[in-house]
């Protein structure tokens, strides 16, 4: 069989907890978790999944066309600092298995208030009542579900360092040991996306840096409109300072 290591249940753990905010991971079981649910995402011609939408259709779409947002210090703990002490206290209070439980009820009513609503009309996206054929994600819908993603993104990590921080400060934590046993497609999968995402980072300071470090251009045509603009403008304006702006100066000077 397969024997985990300390190193290989904590990383399952961190993602069990990340799992646990992906809101179609707790969907209907009717709609396969939303994978049932077609969505025409943004304009795009091909529909994707309900669950396709939340798990990569979101965090592709920010990654891609926001990257300096992206690799910025957006998931910083100050943005959700309310959230963490609040998360923080009632870990201390009630514990690893009611914090879960209570983690999981509300990663239950963001997917039925949130991800299966839509977030302009108002409409439910799937089961009773709900409207037949693709849903339509325009560019103002998907503005608030990006707002909600990227909070989700947020709120699990703050408890995922919760967690960290509880395991690590009990007593024996020194005694964990770090090599992994396991390794999964999912690894192999993390490890291309950290590469992407470096090759877009050192992309990205090298525009940035030869943005900075390129001199001024020297443009003919700019310069020789502005040269005639010049010669018409510059002695209209000595004029006007030497002599006013009262016509009958001007004519007494012809």
């Amino acid at each position: 069989g397969i024997t985990f290591t300390d190193a290989d249940s904590v990383k399952m753990l961190i993602n069990l907890i990340g799992d646990l905010h992906q809101p179609m991971h707790v969907g209907f079981a009717g709609d396969d978790m939303g994978r049932k649910v077609q969505v025409k995402f943004r304009g795009q011609d091909r529909t994707m999944s309900l669950y396709d939408v939340w798990d990569k259709g979101i965090s592709e779409a920010v990654r891609t066309q926001e990257s300096s947002f992206w690799l910025g210090g957006w998931t910083h703990v100050r943005a959700v600092s309310s959230e963490f002490a609040r998360d923080t206290e009632l870990w201390k209070k009630d514990g690893a298995e009611k914090s879960f439980d209570r983690w999981l009820s509300e990663s239950v009513d963001f997917a039925c208030s949130k991800a299966y609503t839509h977030p302009t009309t108002g409409k439910r996206l799937a089961g009773p009542g709900a409207e037949a054929g693709p849903v339509v994600i325009d560019e103002a819908a998907y503005q608030v579900w990006r707002e909600l993603w990227l909070k989700q993104i947020l709120i699990a990590g703050e408890r995922t360092a919760i967690v960290m921080n509880d395991i690590l400060d009990a007593q024996g934590a020194s005694k964990l040991g770090t090599a992994q046993g396991v390794k999964t497609d999912a690894d192999s999968e993390r490890a291309k996306e950290k590469a992407e995402w470096e090759k877009e980072r050192v992309k990205r300071q090298k525009d940035e840096k030869s943005s900075r470090s390129s001199g001024p251009s020297f443009n003919p045509s700019v310069f020789f409109k502005n040269l005639s603009i010049a010669v018409v403008t510059v002695p209209l304006v000595i004029l006007a300072a030497n002599h006013g702006l009262n016509p009958y100066t001007y004519t007494s000077l012809i």
